[in-house]
């Protein structure tokens, strides 16, 4: 991904967490129902992709979606607010937090 531009595919939990950390135009094409679906109305919702479900028009979509400079734009300013690129980072660096909080409180409370 870190060398594509947009991503043409089905958003499951990994792959769109990773396309928005990497900062990729998404095109959904036919998620399954479920996570994927939900996780399409999420970014649809958002601006943050475009979605596919007829396969001979997405050459067509695509060539409008990239005429269109002004709306990639916005769908990357979008992605960019819902992208947690140091997501891992985070929760490693609050779990080491608490877990930090945990012992002194733990310490504290011995007689």
């Amino acid at each position: 991904m870190s060398a594509a531009d947009i991503l043409v595919g089905k958003p499951g939990g990994l792959t769109t967490s990773e396309a928005l950390a990497k900062d990729l135009l998404l095109v959904i094409v036919n998620p399954i129902p479920g996570q994927e679906e939900r996780n399409s109305d999420h970014l649809l919702e958002a601006g943050a992709a475009i979605r596919c479900n007829n396969l001979p028009v997405l050459a067509y979509k695509l060539d409008r979606l990239l005429d269109d400079p002004a709306r990639v734009a916005r769908m990357r300013d979008n992605i960019a607010r819902l992208a947690r690129p140091n997501a891992a980072h985070d929760v490693v660096r609050l779990s080491l937090a608490t877990v930090d909080s945990t012992r002194r409180a733990l310490a504290r409370a011995r007689p």
